[in-house]
């Protein structure tokens, strides 16, 4: 008899486990989740429009599609005007009970600098974005270091980011196997920071065209944090830079 009561108490604290591991979790994004850029900046009245396609991916967790377009202006030949806007949708997932809207819309608008041509750029910018679970606002920062060439550019960026709550609402996330409301949630403060290598192909010097055209892919890892958890991300990007003359 205490031997099956002994089983059944494992049994349950292993689901119990489980279920918490996999449970989604409302970490709140930056204002950029995919975006990752080598060090240069625009020259002066340059446009740039960028169009990218990735994902982010939390292990037992949530996966995360992001659909974003940019346009980046050279105020100067070191001084970038950025402002971006994404479309997020996260898979659906059959095994909770979500009652919310898997899309939201994510905004940037922000300033990059170049500090050392080539080599090294600083940027920092704000974040608004909303969904069925409420608004956040987001404070962004980092940098980009890389070797800008004719050939293939590689470079690493560093992304900080602080993000907050507006209005948010509760919602259950409880497991299916689970009685309902067992896990309720409210989006946190979320803050985190991302790793990013990449590399950038300057197609329009491979090709001698006059207007700066270029692709680039990134790896990233992000690691987030808010008062209830922690968890890591992993993030892939396509990003397709072209000039507007």
């Amino acid at each position: 008899m205490k031997s099956n009561i002994f089983i059944k108490t494992i049994m349950l604290l292993s689901l119990a486990f489980s279920l918490q591991k996999c449970t989604y979790h409302p970490f709140l994004p930056p204002g950029e989740i995919i975006e990752a850029s080598s060090p240069n900046t625009n020259s002066k009245g340059q446009y740039i429009v960028s169009g990218g396609v990735g994902m982010a991916t939390v292990p037992l967790g949530f996966t995360l599609a992001d659909m974003m377009l940019k346009l980046k202006y050279g105020l100067t030949d070191k001084h970038q005007l950025e402002t971006s806007i994404s479309l997020l949708s996260v898979a659906q997932d059959e095994e909770h009970r979500v009652n919310y809207s898997n899309k939201a819309i994510n905004s940037y608008l922000g300033m990059r600098y170049l500090v050392v041509p080539k080599i090294l750029s600083i940027f920092s910018g704000i974040g608004i974005g909303g969904s069925s679970l409420g608004k956040y606002s987001s404070i962004n920062y980092g940098g980009s270091i890389g070797y800008e060439n004719k050939f293939v550019v590689p470079f690493w960026q560093f992304y900080l980011y602080n993000a907050f709550p507006i209005n948010p609402k509760k919602y259950d996330l409880s497991p299916k196997l689970a009685i309902a409301n067992t896990f309720v949630y409210t989006p946190l403060q979320t803050n985190g920071y991302k790793f990013d290598f990449g590399i950038k192909l300057p197609l329009s010097d491979w090709f001698h065209a006059e207007e700066k055209h270029s692709l680039g892919f990134s790896f990233g890892i992000a690691s987030l944090h808010d008062s209830q958890r922690d968890a890591v991300a992993i993030t892939l990007a396509a990003i397709f830079n072209y000039e507007i003359k």
